[in-house]
């Protein structure tokens, strides 16, 4: 171990950010899980819509429900793990938000009236640049000399 990297995570165990990103992952998290039981529950709602779906047709519509779902799944399953500054539970929360992140950024490119794709869009790409910027070694409070 280096003396940068001693440094690194002594740094890292003070970084309220990690809290900061944990908290809000949580609340990301559950926003992320009612939206796909929101989308889930559109899909089936229909029963003899969905007993004419073939296999493959409903894969497709429950694509985005499970997008939704195991982004939410990842940001509640790592909070414990992203509080006490985990790096692995940084970069996996920021894998699922960049994968939600760009779902909802192709859906906001299609014509959806009244979805409301766009707040979904700004959280999680809100929490995104906050673990981005935590990955690239954004600290707060800044160390002081």
């Amino acid at each position: 171990m280096s003396v940068s990297d001693a440094a690194r995570g002594a740094q890292d165990e003070d970084n309220a950010l990690y809290r900061l990103a944990a908290g809000l992952g949580l609340l990301l998290g559950l926003f992320l899980l009612l939206g796909a039981y929101g989308h889930f529950e559109a899909v089936l709602a229909d029963r003899a819509h969905r007993e004419r779906l073939s296999v493959a047709a409903w894969l497709a519509l429950a694509v985005p429900g499970l997008i939704l779902s195991g982004a939410g799944s990842i940001n509640i399953g790592v909070c414990a793990a992203l509080w006490s500054g985990v790096s692995w539970a940084l970069n996996l929360a920021l894998l699922g938000c960049a994968g939600a992140v760009a779902y909802l950024a192709y859906v906001m490119t299609t014509d959806l009236p009244g979805h409301p794709v766009g707040a979904f869009l700004a959280l999680v790409a809100s929490h995104t640049v906050l673990l981005g910027a935590i990955r690239v070694g954004l600290v707060w409070p800044a160390p002081t000399e």
